[in-house]
């Protein structure tokens, strides 16, 4: 009987450590988002980040500074990018309300390295972007546009 009482009690709580995660990670999911829209169409079909280094802000779908980081897809003019900023602990979702000066760049590839950064098509910089609760909204229109 002790043998079933202590495999009970494992099973409890692997169970809510693993709600635990889930409900951190579902969390998380509603987060800050950027919405780029009116981008020109011949850009479809591409990918695109958002970056701003010195507040260590984030747009991407995945962020992994160390390895490979997975670009967002841009669809009918518009892309929406997940906010991650870097803390002390590692990268978390973004949900702050401030202002940046942000950048995007646009890729031909879904994802890239750290070392490949610079191999961009285009860049999109904005001066002073208000975040609210993690997520603000520019059309490209708004920005100052750089192509290669």
């Amino acid at each position: 009987m002790n043998k079933k009482f202590g495999f009970f009690r494992i099973l409890v709580m692997v169970l809510v450590f693993g709600m635990t995660i889930v409900g951190y990670v579902h969390g998380q999911a509603n987060s800050g988002t950027f919405t780029l829209t009116d981008i020109p169409a011949k850009y479809n079909g591409k990918y695109a980040m958002l970056m701003n280094v010195n507040e260590g802000l984030f747009g991407l779908q995945s962020i992994n500074l160390t390895g490979t980081s997975t670009l967002v897809r841009i669809a009918n003019g518009r892309v929406v990018l997940p906010m991650w900023i870097l803390t002390p602990n590692g990268f978390i979702r973004y949900s702050g309300n401030d202002s940046n000066f942000i950048t995007i760049r646009i890729f031909e590839k879904p994802s890239i390295t750290i070392l490949e950064i610079e191999n961009k098509i285009v860049e999109i910089d904005f001066d002073d972007v208000a975040f609210s609760n993690g997520s603000a909204r520019k059309s490209i229109n708004d920005g100052d546009l750089y192509e290669w």
